[in-house]
């Protein structure tokens, strides 16, 4: 097949109505003149600065654009961002149509995203400037695979191996089979007492480390992981050769598994899935399943079916080839799925699927990620395993995930091999996050493998949770990620960990059920979020519980106890509202004084520099004008301390995902949103908006007497109407406040919201009690955009909404 190559368009002309001066004007305030180098960037003098690559788009808006609001297309942007000085455009990535809660008519700019090079600084100004016109400026993150080697030793701390020593010792290791054989590209790693040393053993199994800081006798341990068909060794405390060299030898995987790859393996994956009892009927056939990772060798025996994929990493040699797989996860991938079965070697979980593969690793991006999810829902697929994730949050990336769902394609994702929370996208509710079990017996014990078990988690079955699989709520299930024997490039076989591995198992497990369970030969035939929904369902249910930690198997969700991701920035809300409330009290007190000496100071202009002399004047007792002075000396101080508060908060907030999304919402801006994060720090936390109004002071309190009475000899209820009392006296005060103050903001702001508002008012509803239903709609919103991370929807303010 020929090799497909991803589209990068050239700058294109620019469109009618939308020009880089209008845009110019919204997202910087005002329109200067030209900047030198249209289109290029011009080498600033002095230090370098550093410069980021980031993602640029239009964020997706639900029912309706935004009141006064005119969406610019990409066109426009890109011609502003190319008269700035020090921004490059890399590509712009043509997506295929906008997501389903998009609204109509926005110039298609939801369509296509744009790469850019631009300045930290100059990045962060500009996506300040861009939210009112929703388009969205986040880093192009690189994605990563975090390669397993869950071995428990501690490593030194930076400042006990920076700098590193400039005597160091050289240690050759020779890496040998069976028959003595030497083993090339094979991995070995050496845990000192400072940094680990590693290198790869060249054609005669010879790899030479060199380890500072230490002797021989201070190695902890030494790994050897091998390229292919053997099992890799994990040796503590090492006796190693000083002056000459140390042999390692490994066992061949034919040595745990009889006959192998001479005959057919059936995995202990697949057995512990009960899916070696299926007969050879149950195939996949009629299910297209899409794989994003590092690319698929389909050069071996049993992947030479596989002929559609694409490439979608940048290469310095311009060529762009889906079966080079230059890591082997995504050909060992590939493999736990659809390997041929043809009576030896391994054989897939669901033969006969149509397979696509999307190479994004190595050194992809997050912009990799967006557009090979795009080129997913473009070809229709049922299925999608992804195997790569990030530290950082995509908002753009989390709109196509969401739009896939509602097309009727199923992401399934590895939850992460860090061993610590879930990474995203595995975080969002809208896919299906998988982590790792291993099952002893499975694999020798002097390998790596036997590292990965928890003993205190290892079920009387032998299935244990995998010691660096990622675990939390998010989790929906486990699969088999340990000790997996899957296809490598070369044509041989490896066996590996991961939680992409068991991603895949859960992937090629979707697409047995796919292809023959009735509700998706009748009803759910054709693809919808109805049917992704029945079959994460479906998937759910067949999980059995193997081991009792059950945020590890999928089994539970976590009772709620505080996150201690947002520990700073509680204590920074905390510093800024008691530095808010002490401001405030000054100005209040200020403005006591003259008002007791019948002066009239309404307004601010009491409280700036230029006009105090003036003011001062005004007070006739010395006494009284030193007062002021001090007042005028703490407002100064507080002023200052408030501002750099405030930095501090916005700083910190803009490390939480739901900062993006929560001010989508209006008169929800940066302020507000962090504050939010610091004082509900989970929306999930609340089963419903009721209970959220209810710790926010916005629910009613109902107070009656006589609630029971005995009639003829029985307790019954009396029928008396509830009588209101008002709102719930025992609330969080700050998060009330801050609902009360985005109604009050909302009602004089032309928008949705002040739509909504003047409806109430002209049915007839008092100011007060407009403004109170307005707060709760506020508060119900904020809790479906926080949970679900999607976009704010006009639809939302609906009556049967909040």
């Amino acid at each position: 097949m020929a090799q497909e190559k991803d589209e990068r368009s050239s700058a294109p002309a620019r469109k009618a109505g939308a020009t880089g001066e209008d845009v110019g004007k919204r997202m910087s305030g005002a329109q200067g003149p030209r900047e030198p180098g249209y289109g290029k960037s011009v080498p600033a003098t002095g230090p370098a600065t550093r410069r980021g690559q980031y993602l640029i788009g239009a964020r997706a808006i639900a029912g309706m654009p935004a009141p006064n609001v005119q969406r610019q297309s990409m066109d426009a942007v890109v011609d502003y961002l190319s008269r700035q000085e020090n921004i490059d455009i890399v590509k712009r990535i043509k997506l295929g149509g906008s997501p389903p809660f998009a609204a109509s008519g926005n110039g298609g700019s939801a369509s296509e995203v744009v790469v850019a090079r631009i300045e930290e600084s100059k990045a962060e100004s500009l996506r300040v400037a861009a939210q009112p016109q929703h388009i969205v400026i986040e880093r192009d993150a690189f994605l990563s695979y975090v390669d397993v080697l869950a071995i428990p030793l501690q490593l030194a701390a930076t400042g006990a191996i920076l700098p590193l020593r400039s005597v160091g010792t050289e240690i050759v290791v020779r890496v040998v089979g069976e028959q003595e054989q030497p083993l090339p590209k094979a991995s070995v790693l050496i845990y000192g007492p400072e940094i680990p040393a590693q290198a790869v053993t060249d054609e005669t199994g010879t790899a030479r480390l060199m380890l500072f800081g230490g002797t021989i006798d201070s190695i902890r341990a030494i790994c050897v992981r091998p390229a292919s068909n053997y099992w890799d060794r994990f040796i503590p405390s090492p006796r190693l050769s000083e002056s000459g060299i140390t042999t390692i030898r490994l066992r061949p995987l034919a040595e745990t598994l009889a006959n192998f790859p001479n005959e057919r393996l059936v995995g202990w994956g697949q057995r512990l899935m009960r899916l070696d009892q299926l007969g050879g009927n149950f195939t996949g056939s009629g299910v297209k399943v899409g794989i994003i990772d590092s690319g698929c060798d389909n050069s071996h025996p049993q992947l030479r079916h596989i002929t559609r994929g694409k490439d979608f990493t940048e290469r310095t040699d311009g060529e762009a080839n889906w079966s080079d797989d230059a890591i082997s996860y995504g050909t060992h991938c590939t493999g736990v799925i659809n390997a041929a079965d043809n009576g030896q070697g391994v054989v897939g979980f669901a033969p006969g699927v149509e397979v696509h593969v999307f190479k994004v690793l190595p050194g992809g991006r997050m912009s990799d990620l967006l557009a090979a999810l795009d080129e997913c829902i473009a070809r229709e697929l049922d299925v999608v395993s992804i195997s790569v994730g990030s530290d950082e949050f995509s908002e753009l990336v989390s709109q196509k995930l969401y739009e896939a769902r509602q097309k009727g394609v199923a992401c399934i994702v590895a939850a992460g091999n860090s061993g610590g929370p879930v990474r995203f996208p595995a975080q969002l509710p809208t896919v299906l996050a998988v982590g790792a079990v291993g099952k002893i017996r499975e694999f020798p014990a002097d390998s790596s493998h036997a590292f990965t078990a928890i003993p205190p988690l290892i079920g009387s079955d032998g299935v244990f949770a995998a010691r660096f699989s990622c675990f939390g709520p998010q989790i929906a299930v486990s699969a088999p990620g340990v000790a997996v024997v899957s296809t490598v490039p070369g044509g041989a076989y490896a066996a590996a960990d991961g939680t992409s591995i068991a991603a895949s198992c859960v992937s090629g497990l979707a697409a047995l059920v796919l292809a023959h369970h009735p509700i998706f030969l009748g009803p759910l035939k054709d693809r919808s979020e109805q049917r992704v929904d029945a079959l994460f369902g479906l998937i759910r249910a067949s999980a059995v519980m193997h081991f009792p930690d059950l945020l590890h198997g999928g089994h539970l969700w976590s009772v709620y106890h505080g996150e201690n991701g947002v520990r700073t920035l509680k204590e920074l809300t905390r510093s800024y509202l008691t530095v808010t409330k002490d401001l405030s009290q000054v100005m209040n007190r200020l403005k006591a004084v003259y008002r007791s000496w019948a002066i009239p100071c309404a307004g601010k202009l009491v409280y700036t520099p230029r006009h105090r002399a003036e003011w001062l004047q005004k007070l006739p007792e010395a006494g009284v004008r030193r007062r002021a002075e001090r007042l005028y000396q703490q407002f100064d101080m507080l002023r200052s301390l408030r501002q750099d508060a405030r930095q501090e908060l916005l700083v910190e907030s803009r490390k939480h995902p739901a900062a993006r999304l929560l001010q989508q919402i209006p008169c929800i801006g940066p302020i507000r949103a962090a504050l939010l994060i610091a004082l509900i720090q989970t929306p999930h936390r609340f089963r419903t908006k009721r209970q959220l109004w209810a710790y926010s002071g916005l629910a009613l309190a109902t107070r009656t007497s006589a609630e029971y009475r005995f009639l003829d000899g029985q307790l019954q209820r009396s029928k008396k109407m509830v009588a209101v009392r008002g709102l719930n006296p025992n609330h969080n005060h700050d998060l009330k406040n801050i609902f009360k103050g985005a109604a009050t903001l909302a009602s004089v702001i032309a928008g949705p919201f002040q739509d909504f508002y003047t409806a109430l008012l002209a049915k007839g509803m008092k100011v007060s009690m407009a403004r109170l239903t307005l707060a709760r709609k506020i508060a119900a919103i904020t809790l479906i955009v926080w949970k679900k991370g999607v976009g704010f929807d006009a639809e939302h303010l609906k009556q049967q909404a909040a």
